[in-house]
This record gives structure tokens, sequence and C-alpha cells, in this order.
């Protein structure tokens, strides 16, 4: 039992040879516990009744092959979130992209290498691990913002309403949904904002209809929404900088995105434009690999948007709005829609780059004394690190009542904040 407790963790090996279970449990007894199975039912009982960190699953396997048993894993509450690793000889013909698409995050190849197979299992616990880390940090988020369950369960209603005297609802339920997103990648506050608002600009130029244009908007602001529950270190990386299995997982969002809003009829159409906005236009894109027109119009828009504002604005690895343009115009056809490029080229600068502030005439000021008609001299954020207020923003009365409820349930760590004031308060 004193053994059992250092261990890493439980791993199930599915498989229906005794050899193939022999050789991983070779692999893997002496850093985990291992649980076998030998069929597809009896894996389905041991994951729901002890929930391991892990399954590997072999895929051939008679009666219930491995994507049954995948996609009702998948099905289930208790084991949804288990990481599941295909396993396969090199001489089986798999879809790989079948694979990922009923939810397993990568795939391991007969014979097993050694080094590899407990490399890829110690990746996807430590993952799983981090991931329920930040499921316990949100618990103690909701902790510290009073009634955010019940606000979020009140918008949540609102948002299923397709009424028109609850569209002010719906904004706020949306608006919250995008500041919680904000938290998850505090190196980009105000991207959704920003996605939204160059997509918007570009769909007007485009002809598409106020319906569609609204579409598109809330597309745009909920296009990251897939990322909630992945890795953090996973969700707020460049995907271009991560390696391949944590690649996968990242694009598996746009996914996991249209079907959390998928259950919500007059969100239909969102979800479809979350699920292709990272297609590529020569058709080696995620998930469906779609081609040219075939990608919405809608998805094209907001791929171009997300890369200019992510690749623009970000803290870390921002660069310079003409290289981020030059950059997009290199990928015309083969990633992006050139027809579109046009379009944004007029409308980016207006929204990325930050309004002017004169640093002469500011002062720094107490945030109980913030009011409106004062311009931010620098960006403010909540404790939990939602951005509140932009640099070069004036606050107006709708802004200012949300920096007094963050005082109250989500203070800032700053106590004092750089502003200007302008000449016409709101």
């Amino acid at each position: 039992m004193e053994d059992e407790q250092k261990k890493m963790g439980t791993v199930l090996v599915v498989d229906d040879t005794p050899e193939n279970i022999d050789v991983l449990k070779g692999i893997l007894s002496d850093e985990f516990i291992v649980k076998v199975a030998t069929n597809g039912e009896k894996a389905l009982s041991i994951a729901e009744s002890a929930v391991p960190d892990l399954i590997l699953l072999d895929i051939m396997m008679p009666g219930m092959d491995g994507y049954e048993v995948c996609t009702r894993l998948k099905r289930l509450e208790a084991t949804r979130d288990i990481p599941v690793i295909f396993v396969t000889a090199l001489t089986e013909l798999v879809n790989e992209e079948q694979g990922f698409q009923v939810g397993c995050v990568d795939y391991l190849t007969k014979p097993i290498s050694p080094s590899v197979a407990l490399a890829r299992v110690k990746t996807h616990i430590a993952l799983r691990q981090a991931r329920q880390e930040l499921l316990e940090w949100n618990s103690n988020l909701k902790g510290r913002v009073k009634g955010l369950s019940s606000l979020v369960t009140e918008k949540v209603q609102a948002l299923a309403s397709n009424d028109v005297v609850n569209r002010r609802n719906r904004e706020d339920w949306l608006d919250l949904l995008v500041r919680l997103l904000d938290i998850m990648d505090v190196d980009l506050p105000g991207h959704a904002s920003r996605v939204a608002a160059m997509a918007v600009e570009v769909a007007k130029r485009k002809g598409c209809t106020p319906e569609e244009t609204e579409t598109i908007r809330i597309a745009a602001l909920l296009h990251d929404i897939g990322k909630v529950g992945l890795p953090q270190e996973v969700a707020a990386a460049e995907p271009d900088m991560l390696p391949e299995y944590q690649k996968r997982i990242y694009f598996s969002h746009a996914v996991r995105g249209q079907f959390m809003v998928s259950h919500i009829d007059w969100l239909d159409q969102v979800g479809v434009l979350i699920r292709h906005h990272h297609e590529q236009m020569g058709g080696s894109g995620t998930p469906d690999r779609l081609i040219g027109a075939e990608i919405p119009l809608g998805s094209r828009i907001i791929a171009i948007a997300d890369h200019v504002d992510r690749y623009t604005n970000h803290a870390k690895h921002g660069t310079m709005l003409h290289t981020t343009i030059r950059n997009i115009r290199l990928m015309a056809g083969r990633r992006f829609d050139k027809d579109l490029i046009p379009c944004f080229e007029e409308v980016v600068p207006d929204i990325i780059e930050r309004a002017p502030f004169n640093k002469e005439h500011s002062e720094i000021i107490p945030l109980n004394a913030l009011t409106t008609g004062i311009v931010m001299g620098e960006e403010l954020h909540t404790g939990s690190r939602l951005l509140l207020m932009e640099r070069g923003e004036v606050i107006t009365a709708e802004k200012m009542a949300q920096i007094r409820r963050a005082l109250e349930i989500d203070p800032p760590t700053a106590t004092s904040v750089l502003v200007g004031k302008t000449d016409n308060p709101v």
C-alpha cells in the first residue's frame, strides 16, 4: 500500500492480447499503478468505478473497438476527462483524424518503445494534473467572487432565450464569458473583444447582412471558449511554438467550442463558425480540412482577426503591426483568404493601435479616486487578472460601475493607477 502511494498515478491498459498487456505493464509498473482490461465492456466498467489518470487503449479489438470505447468514455461525466492514448500496430490502417475527433490525445505505435511510452504517459498525466489544479483554482475564484454561480445561471437562461427583450441580458452574459476567458491568457487581455471588432468591420465591408454580421460578432467573441478546461500551459500558448502532441490538444478547442454552444438553438451557426476558425485555405487546417470557399466566410474572417491580434498584441511575443500584416500576405491563399486581406488593412490600424496618451498631463491617483471622464494611462486588472480598462480608454458611467463592483468583490492588487484627464467627460 505504501509503495502504491508513492506512484505517480493509475494507468488502465486495454488490449485483447495478453502479451501486449505484459509489455506495457513491464514499462509502467515501476512508476504507475497499472490496471488491465481485455475488452471494451470491462474497460468501461473499470474506468467508471475506479477512475484512472490515463487509459492506453488498443484500437483493433474484437467486438467493441477502441473508437467506440473512447466515444462512450467521453459521453460519461465520470470518465470524459480521462486522457486516452490509442495504441496501434504500424501495419494497421488507422484514421488518426477519427481518433482525435472521438477524444484521444495521442497515439503509440507497436512495437512499443519503452522510453517513448513512458514519456508520453508521464506528459499526459502531468497535463491532467495541471488541468485539475486549474479547476481547483477556478473553484477558489468562485469563492472570492460572491454570487458568481447564481449570476452565471441567470445569464445562461437569458442567453438561451431569443427574445429581443432579453438582448441586453444576453450581452451581459457574453461580456461575462469574455472576461472569464481573459483569465486564461493574461498576456493577451481584451483579445476576444478586439477580434470581434475587426471581424464586424470586415463583415460589413464584404456585404454581410446585419444578421450574418451579428453571428460573426458572437462567434468572434466566443472563438476561444473551447479552451476552457484545457491545460493552462497549452490554452495560453502560441500554437506554433508547441510540440506536436500539445498542438493537437490546443487545436481541439475549435470542436470543443462548437460542442459547448451547440445546446442553444440560436447559437447553432455561431458554433459552426467556431468549429472552422482554424481551417486553412489550402486544406491543411483543422478539424475538417476544408478548402477555400468550403470554409464559412465568418470563419475565414475570424481566422485572420485572431492571428492579427495574437501576433500584434501578445505581451511576450507581439510584433509590429506592419510585420504581422506582411506575414499574413505571405500566407495568403495557402492559409488565409487573400480577398479579405485588403479589408483588414483598412480596419486594423484603428482597432489594434491604442489611443495616444499624453504623459505630460498625467498623474498617479488612488483607485478610489477614479471617476468618469478620466483617461487611463495604463491597463487596470482585477485581482484575478480580468481586464477592466485598457490604456487610453476613457472611463464611462458603465465602466465606473464595473470598477466599483471589482473593488468590492475582486479588488486589484494595485492601489493606485496612472491616469490623465479629458476635456470632454463622458
